[in-house]
């Protein structure tokens, strides 16, 4: 794998003491936007702070460094001053507060800096780009707060955009009345990680399921009613029989009145309907019985396939692998990195 090259610390000093803060007359700053309104006075200042923080670079005191070039961008925002102070936070592994420094070194191109210096303005851009990120929060829920890393970002409804150091980060977003939305993910180098932070009541996140299809119950039921209308109409015909039977039984003892029905064919035929009719109540009984068992089953599974709250988990898991760039005053190189 090819490791990223990157200047030397030394290297990085001396393109810092080589530089010079260009300080012009009042008169030409028409033509050099950088230095509108800004008296010879502070222009003077701005310079001599520059020149400190540079002897503070020759004992490799960075830190003073630093707040010398801050200083003097009080005095004077001039792209050699941001420029000096970015590389001043390279060397001290503060590559987030460098990246904007490289950028207001780069606004007015190479007039305020040299084509040398603005070359490299412009590579360690770059170099700072692919190792950090850059985050987009949105929250559309007023009142909301939004928070990275412990640290609120704004009260929704809002949105932001900005760089962060490539890793893990935690954005989380909360409100009364409302389940906290929070989301831990490694945010990988180069590239823009969105987070739509919305929130929820628990109303909202709350759906319902059965164990089974909601028909199937009914249809059980309906199986139910069905045989027993089976048996009811089987025990009418029985019924109707029975009837049938005491009415020819009637009929053929009137047509024997001394000895009564003794007609053997039609004893024979009163004996089959008889047992025809008894034989259907059982059946229209039996229908009855089943008929109500399986209602009453259907019943039971209606009961049981009542709908069931469950919450709704809005996140999802995401696995990405990158490869990032490292920049320091050591040295280069790159790493891996797996999100899960």
């Amino acid at each position: 794998m090819r490791t990223l090259s990157r200047p030397s610390p030394l290297a990085v000093v001396m393109a810092l003491l080589l530089g010079a803060l260009p300080v012009h007359a009042a008169k030409r700053s028409e033509a050099r936007p950088w230095a509108v309104g800004v008296s010879q006075e502070r222009q003077a200042k701005a310079l001599q702070l520059f020149k400190d923080g540079n002897d503070a670079l020759r004992l490799g005191i960075f830190k003073d460094a630093r707040a010398a070039y801050e200083e003097a961008l009080k005095h004077w925002d001039h792209p050699a001053i941001h420029y000096n102070l970015g590389l001043t936070l390279v060397n001290l592994e503060k590559p987030l507060e460098a990246y904007p420094h490289f950028e207001e070194a780069l606004k007015y191109g190479e007039a305020p800096l040299d084509a040398e210096r603005f070359a490299q303005a412009n590579r360690f851009k770059n170099l700072l780009t692919s190792q950090l990120a850059r985050l987009e929060v949105r929250c559309d829920t007023p009142g909301a707060r939004v928070i990275l890393d412990g640290d609120e970002l704004f009260v929704g409804p809002g949105i932001i955009s900005r760089l962060i150091k490539a890793g893990t980060h935690t954005v989380a977003a909360s409100k009364d009345g409302y389940i906290p939305n929070e989301v831990r993910q490694p945010m990988l180098p180069g590239e823009t990680t969105s987070f739509d932070m919305r929130l929820y009541t628990e109303a909202e996140l709350t759906e319902y399921r059965r164990k089974f299809d909601a028909w199937i119950p009914f249809a059980v039921i309906g199986a139910g009613l069905g045989v027993a209308g089976g048996g009811g109409a089987l025990l009418y015909a029985a019924n109707g029989l029975v009837f049938q039977y005491d009415e020819d039984l009637q009929a053929c003892a009137l047509d024997s009145p001394v000895n009564g029905c003794t007609a053997s064919d039609t004893l024979l035929k009163l004996a089959n309907d008889r047992s025809a009719a008894l034989g259907q109540q059982q059946l229209a009984v039996a229908a009855f019985g089943l008929g109500g068992a399986v209602a009453a089953t259907g019943v039971i599974l209606a009961i049981i396939n009542q709908p069931q709250p469950y919450r709704i988990d809005p996140s999802q898991k995401k696995v990405n692998v990158a490869v990032m760039p490292l920049v320091s005053p050591t040295g280069g190189g790159v790493s891996a990195m797996l999100r899960f």
